[in-house]
């Protein structure tokens, strides 16, 4: 059955109404629940990421603005993908690398879109937080990729603005 739901779920995630009107709620519960499968296991995340579920809710989220909620879960997802061990199950491996750049990508369009905003509103700022846990845990586990992707995904001078604002 667990694998039945999934199943379910990615082809919810990658269907083309995934974020029509009336679904919103529907969307974000899809996505909060996919993040929680690809925290559990990694046979459940690295199905996940096979079937492409990444590179589409990249897709959604670059075209949503500042919806906040779907954007929050799905930034809650990519950070799922890069956790580990849960409450004492396995220890993962990390993802492999090109199922991941596509939320990789999502995650440094975030920082360069809140370098460029004046002032941050919380639901903003809870949204950076959550991108700079994801890259404090890649960092964690894996320094050398975030060192090889912050060049390719311009993310260095957004940070430095960020904080410069923080300070001002």
């Amino acid at each position: 059955m667990r694998r039945g739901v999934l199943k379910a779920l990615i082809r919810q995630a990658k269907s083309n109404d995934f974020i029509g009107g009336d679904f919103a709620e529907i969307a974000r519960l899809t996505v909060w629940a996919l993040g929680n499968f690809v925290v559990d296991s990694q046979a459940s995340r690295d199905l996940v990421l096979n079937e492409g579920v990444l590179a589409c809710l990249s897709k959604v989220f670059e075209r949503m603005k500042f919806e906040a909620d779907l954007r929050h879960e799905i930034i809650f997802f990519i950070h799922n993908c890069f956790v580990r061990s849960y409450e004492g199950k396995e220890v993962k491996p990390l993802p492999s690398l090109t199922k991941v750049i596509p939320g990789l990508r999502t995650l440094s369009s975030v920082l360069r879109m809140l370098s460029d905003i004046d002032v941050v509103e919380v639901r903003q700022d809870e949204l950076l937080n959550q991108v700079l846990n994801t890259f404090s845990l890649i960092s964690d586990n894996s320094p050398d990729i975030v060192a090889k992707l912050a060049d390719e995904f311009e993310f260095h001078s957004a940070l430095v603005q960020i904080i410069s604002k923080s300070r001002s």
